[in-house]
């Protein structure tokens, strides 16, 4: 299970780095702990003989799916973070990449949508104070949603432009689709059969190849002193 690391907390400082890739967590993996920072943001599932957690309830007392459930108290803890790297640390957006597996997907996909509908909020106020400047939403760097669909079904006139892929192991369902489809504009769809008929991480270079890939397309590059950017079958 990932969760919000510690040591990305721990990094926190007012330098602008090249890029952040912020994991966020599944509720399918036993061995893993919720760290300090993040003791808020998951929940333990009752009633199993397994340690298992979630970033929000799933399952009614009962233990059967709970058919809508709410997000809400994830992402309320993850637009706190943002904030507060952005505000208080000056981590510009664009630069911050969010990346979950399983309900952590979900989170991540429905936070990069709260965020952008904050952002067209805050112009459109910006626009009525003061017509003559009004700035341009900023959006976040990527995401990307293993197995995660989206819990809520996006109404936006202006889509989010943050590069978004999807990882599954089969077809991704039609209502699933249209969802993504109506919160984003950039969307890329990778499917790899496998995983023992269930969804799960991706496991092989295979797999993780077209996360690589769309990482090494998205992930800033900052070129200074003391930095050097190595190409492959350069001659010294």
């Amino acid at each position: 299970m990932y969760l919000l690391q510690s040591s990305v907390v721990r990094s926190i400082s007012r330098k602008q780095p090249s890029s952040h890739s912020v994991p966020l967590n599944s509720n399918r993996a036993r061995s893993s702990r919720p760290t300090r920072h993040a003791k808020t943001t998951v929940h333990r599932i009752p009633y199993l003989y397994e340690q298992a957690f979630q970033w929000y309830t799933s399952f009614d007392p009962l233990g059967d799916t709970i058919e809508r459930p709410n997000p809400t108290p994830a992402l309320e803890v993850i637009a706190k973070v943002l904030d507060h790297l952005i505000a208080e640390c000056a981590w510009p957006p664009h630069r911050i990449h969010l990346f979950g597996f399983g309900q952590g997907g979900s989170v991540a996909g429905e936070s990069t949508l709260a965020w952008w509908k904050k952002e067209l909020a805050r112009t459109k106020t910006t626009s009525d104070v003061e017509p003559l400047s009004v700035p341009s939403p900023c959006h976040l760097g990527s995401v990307v949603s293993i197995s995660g669909p989206l819990l809520s079904y996006p109404t936006f006139v202006t889509p989010c432009p943050t590069p978004l892929l999807l990882f599954s192991r089969g077809p991704v369902p039609k209502d699933v689709s249209t969802a993504f489809s109506k919160g984003f504009t950039q969307i890329r769809q990778v499917i790899k059969p496998g995983g023992q008929g269930e969804e799960s991480m991706p496991r092989s270079r295979d797999e993780w190849e077209p996360v690589m890939q769309f990482w090494s397309e998205m992930l800033g590059r900052r070129i200074g002193d003391g930095l050097y950017e190595v190409m492959t079958g350069t001659a010294v």
